[in-house]
């Protein structure tokens, strides 16, 4: 038994390919264009990323 109080408990599960920091992000930018110079991806990666930090990413 492991006392988890006060933490999140998660399935143990390996993902090695997420973008976590990307789900804070899920209603931005709903209308920038999937494609072309100013799309969605050329948004987050270029005006957005930037602001963020791998410390942002964690949930405690």
């Amino acid at each position: 038994m492991i006392d988890a109080s006060g933490m999140i408990v998660m399935p143990g599960f390996v993902d090695t390919h997420r973008h976590i920091w990307e789900g804070v992000l899920r209603n931005i930018g709903t209308d920038v264009p999937l494609e072309g110079r100013t799309s969605y991806i050329s948004f987050v990666l270029h005006k957005l990323a930037p602001a963020f930090r791998p410390e942002d990413a964690y949930a405690g």
